[in-house]
Formats: structure tokens, sequence, C-alpha cells
């Protein structure tokens, strides 16, 4: 077995670690010892040496040695390895230099190749620095990542106003029973956020939020809530909705309550009012805007009447026989009768009379507050015909739906329209 050694040689500057050949062909077993001498300190001199020595063995047979590790003067002070090996043929031996951090093994068939590989090899240790470059790429990504985490958890949640488009000005925010109320839900953020009814209770009334008693919103949309159980008189505006992430309260709406209410009065011809008056039966009935009219057991309705331009036999008429408050719930409300007694018809004539429904409800409280669509106009207007027997006189009652005022309540016109003429 043949061993050459490379025993610590010291040079100005250098220092070398002992490596061994180690030869494959084990039949040729003479000792060659080299030593690596350089006052100038040149590594590629040495391994010139080193080449050198090694061509002095001739050795015929293949061989390798381990890497031998050069501490090198030059600036940057970087270990060297010399890495090296010995085919069977010849010039096939080869010695080469490269940084001992770098780890490369170059494979060379002529010491000039092999002096032309540490250059590649060199590119190969860059191409290595760029791989942890690629690296630190990736840890961005992953920071990026968390800043869109950072944006996603729901910060705040703003509602629309709980109210039913049906509600008169001036009346307290509510909603009927029965019908689903769209709300606006804005989210800050994003994320689920769970969105139920505040309060509820038989008194302060129930309501549902999607058709359940909670619902998940993932992103900014609206909401069906729904009245179930009206609030109880005296309990009015004990609910709102609120917005919730796990525990944490993220909004709420408005304080509400759950209520029916009328909206619209129609009126239809009933009957003639003959005998010592004249005029019109109108059929009253009024709606409510839970679909049922029986959800108005805590209403009541009445009528306001202004007269105004009266005329000839009207003339100096500002006030007639006017109903009170009626229950609501009832349908039809009731039975209108606009009538003119027969003593007052003397002459020709006309007046107006406007007409306003009213409500009070006690579970929100309302009081005197209009029905939206209930403005009526009633018009009497006498005429006179001449005749062979004389003059005769007739009165047309005619009664429309018409936007008006009285004393200080506005409405939208109510439905429905009659009209009759009668001899006097």
């Amino acid at each position: 077995m043949f061993a050459q050694a490379v025993a610590n040689p010291q040079v100005e500057g250098v220092a070398a670690r002992a490596s061994t050949f180690a030869p494959h062909d084990s039949s040729f077993s003479r000792k060659q010892s080299t030593r690596v001498e350089n006052q100038t300190g040149d590594p590629r001199r040495r391994v010139a040496d080193l080449q050198d020595g090694v061509r002095e063995a001739n050795l015929g047979a293949a061989w390798s040695f381990e890497n031998i590790s050069v501490f090198s003067p030059v600036p940057d002070g970087r270990m060297v390895s010399i890495d090296g090996g010995h085919g069977a043929g010849a010039n096939t031996d080869g010695i080469d230099l490269e940084p001992s951090e770098q780890g490369l093994t170059d494979q060379v068939t002529s010491p000039d190749a092999g002096t032309s590989a540490p250059d590649a090899g060199t590119s190969a240790p860059d191409a290595g620095t760029m791989a942890p470059d690629a690296g630190t790429t990736a840890p961005d990504a992953g920071t990026t990542a968390p800043d869109a985490g950072t944006t996603a958890p729901v910060t705040a949640v703003a509602f629309a106003s709980v109210n039913s488009t049906t509600t008169p000005t001036g009346m307290i925010r509510r909603i009927p029973p029965r019908i689903n109320q769209p709300i606006a839900v804005n989210l800050t953020g994003s994320g689920n956020v769970d969105i139920s009814v505040e309060g509820g209770s038989a008194a302060n009334g129930t309501a549902t939020v999607d058709g359940a008693a909670s619902t998940t919103l993932a992103a900014s949309g609206s909401v069906n809530v729904r009245g179930v159980t009206q609030t109880s008189p005296g309990a009015a505006g004990h609910l709102r909705l609120v917005a919730k992430v796990g525990a944490a309260v993220m909004g709420r709406s408005n304080w509400f309550t759950i209520c029916a209410i009328p909206t619209r009065v129609t009126v239809a011809f009933s009957s003639l009012i003959t005998g010592t008056s004249r005029g019109i039966a109108m059929t009253t009935t009024n709606n409510s805007d839970s679909g049922v009219v029986g959800d108005l057991d805590e209403v009541q309705m009445s009528e306001k009447v202004q007269y105004v331009g009266g005329v000839g036999c009207f003339a100096g008429i500002t006030s007639g026989n006017n109903s009170g408050y009626l229950p609501a719930n009832v349908s039809p409300h009731g039975v209108d009768s606009h009538s003119t007694p027969v003593s007052l018809i003397t002459g020709t004539g006309s007046i107006d009379s406007r007409q306003v429904f009213v409500f009070k409800d006690k579970r929100s409280g309302a009081s005197g507050t209009s029905v939206t669509n209930s403005g009526f106009n009633i018009h009497r207007e006498v005429t006179s015909i001449a005749t062979d027997a004389g003059v005769s006189l007739s009165i047309t009652t005619s009664k429309a739906g018409v936007a008006t005022t009285v004393a200080g309540s506005t409405a939208s016109a109510g439905s429905g329209a009659a009209s009759r003429t009668q001899s006097v």
C-alpha cells in the first residue's frame, strides 16, 4: 500500500494540513515524502511543486489523495484546498486550488484543463450564494401574508337605520310584525360577524334576523329583520341589532319598537243619505302595515275635518259633526256619512271639506299621527234648474282622495272615490 504524506509544511504566512496519497494499485509500495516550500507564499507555486513531486514518483497506476487545506496569505485570508487525482494513463493527473469553504472537487484531464476548472467552480458558489437570496425572498412573501391577515379581522360594524319605510314622520323608529325589513350592514375589515337582536322579551317584543335568532355575515351586505312579537304598551324602544365577533361587540343599531300601524284609508260608496238630509255614505277601511288588521289591537283612528270655501247657502260654515277615535283593528273601520240638512239648502252654493285620518298607538306611544295615505276632499255643490213648476234645486256630493293638510296633519291621497246627485 502506497502512502505519501505532506508533513505540516510551514511557509511565510502559510500553514498546510497533512493529507494522504492513496494509490489504487496496492502492488506499488514505494513511499515518497513531499514537502511544500515556497518563500513567496504563493499557493499555486506550491501546487506546481507538488505536481512535480508526483510526476517524479512516476506513478503508472491510478491514484488519488485527500484534499490539502492551505491557509492563503491573500488579503481575504481564506483557507484553500488542493484537490487532485491521477488516472492510469499519461497526462491524467490534476491538482487544483479552490476555497475550501466552497467544498468543490474538480475532475480534470490535464493540468491546463485543471487550471481553468476553478473559474467554473467559482461560478458555482456564486449560484450557491443566490440560493440564500432566493430563500430570503420566501420570508418576504411570508411577511406579506401576515399583512393581509392584519386587515382581515372586523374592527367595526355599522347598521343602517332600523325603521320601516312605512313609519310616518315624527314617530319613533319601529318595524311591523310579520314583514321582513332589510337593513344594510357595513363591515370594516373582513371576517365573520354574528348579528342578532338585543333586548328581546315578552314585553319588549321579539324579532328574527334572516329567519333565525342570529345570522352570520362574512362581508358587508344586508339582513332581514322580522318582527315576531309586538312590543307591549309602555315598553317601546328597547330592541336593537348587535354585531359580535365572538364575545366582542363590533357595533349596534338604533333602538326600535315592534308594532303595526295603519298606513292607508280606502273608501267606497255605500248608500245615499235621504230624508231630512242629502248626501252619501262611504264605507271606510284601513289597512295594517303588518298585513293583518287584527295586529292593530292597540291602535285607534279618527278623522280630522276642515271646512273651507263655503259660498252661497254654505257661506260661514266652518265646522261640522266629526267622529272621535274608533278601534282600528275592525274592518271596515266604519261608515263615513257626508250629509247636508235639507233645511240648509236654500239656494245655490258650494263648500269643500278636507279630511285627514290620524291614529294613536299604545305600543309606540304615538298620538295624533297622520295615517300616511288618508287625505280626502268632500265637495258639496247646490245647483238650480228652471222648470215649468219653478226653480228646482239639486245637490251633488262627491268624495275623492287628495293630498291635503288639516290642522297641521298632512297626508297623501287616500284611495277610493264616489259622487252622487240628488234632488232637494
